[in-house]
Order: structure tokens, then C-alpha cells, then sequence
């Protein structure tokens, strides 16, 4: 699929124990997982309530949601690639 669209880059979710890294290596596509921790962010009410929903985070937040969620990722690459 990655070669149908031209894409050098799978972005993976935080379990890719399940790919065949080597295949993706023998075709040059770079494969890179996400970690996420979720981020918290002022709310309401009360304590703060994770694993809500991106509404919550955009309604508390507003222009500032992307920046946090972003803030809760990082990225490592499993599989060597033309990046």
C-alpha cells in the first residue's frame, strides 16, 4: 500500500510488535511508531479528567489543543528508510 501511493514513511501505532519490519526495510519505507502520553490541560471542573475525547481538549483549549496533543507524542523509527 505504502508503494501504491508513493509514500517512504509508515507511521505506526504504539503496537507494531505485529509488522514484518524487515519487509518494510527491503523496500525502503521507514517505519516509525507513536508513543503517546497523554498531556493534561486545564478543564472546569475539578481534577483533571484524562482520556476524554479531542472535543473535551478543543473546547477547554481552543487554538491551543493541536500544540498540546502534539506535545504528547514522539516518534521512533523501527525500520531504516530513506529519512
Amino acid at each position: 500500500l505504502c508503494r501504491a501511493v508513493g509514500a517512504d514513511t509508515y507511521l505506526a501505532g504504539t503496537d507494531s510488535s505485529y509488522m514484518d519490519r524487515d519487509r518494510f526495510a527491503a523496500a525502503g519505507i521507514c517505519v516509525e511508531t507513536q508513543h503517546f502520553e497523554h498531556p493534561a490541560y486545564g478543564q472546569e471542573h475539578g481534577e483533571f479528567t484524562p482520556f476524554l475525547s479531542a472535543l473535551d481538549i478543543l473546547l477547554m483549549q481552543g487554538d491551543e489543543a493541536l500544540g498540546i496533543l502534539r506535545g504528547g507524542s514522539t516518534w521512533s523509527r523501527l525500520a531504516p528508510g530513506p529519512r
